[in-house]
């Protein structure tokens, strides 16, 4: 193994610090000003396009190799992707509605600029390989999961 492969992250930085920062750094590229993107949550399309980018990611992200597949059903299923999916919707960092079947919205944030720099600078501190290789990650989640992305406008009360 060469030693431009040989990453290791923080010890902290766990798969769901990955998707997260994955996913509002899909919203900020549209501006950032108050976007809704909406993402593929069908659990074929979503086990699937995970196994591919651990496949394709892993040795440099290994915050990927925390998702286990099984590959037994119609579909490959990852327990852990489910249970991270779970987690960022019930800390409403991501939306379900039941109206729209088989998606996820994640709307841009306050400040989100701000707090997507601070935490890429914590997770890649200065390993520019990593920081690259999630750059590829994050265009690969926008090119098969994004739906759409909208200006956002609905009001929410203080």
């Amino acid at each position: 193994m060469s030693e431009e492969t040989k990453s290791t992250p923080d010890s902290k930085t766990i798969f769901v610090d990955i998707l997260t920062l994955a996913l509002k750094t899909i919203v900020l590229s549209f501006g950032d000003s108050r976007i809704r993107c909406t993402f593929e949550y069908s659990p074929d399309k979503l086990h699937g396009v995970f196994l591919q980018a651990q496949k394709r990611f892993g040795q440099t992200l290994p915050e990927l190799n925390e998702l286990r597949f099984s590959k037994r059903g119609a579909f490959p299923y990852s327990r852990e992707l489910s249970e991270t999916m779970a987690i960022l919707r019930l800390s409403r960092f991501i939306e379900i509605f039941g109206t729209r079947e088989n998606s996820f919205d994640v709307v841009s944030q306050k400040d989100g600029v701000q707090e997507v720099l601070k935490e890429t600078s914590e997770i890649f501190k200065n390993d520019e390989i990593r920081l690259r290789i999630f750059g590829d990650f994050v265009d690969f989640l926008k090119e098969k999961l994004l739906r759409e992305a909208l200006k956002e406008t609905r009001i929410y009360p203080i």
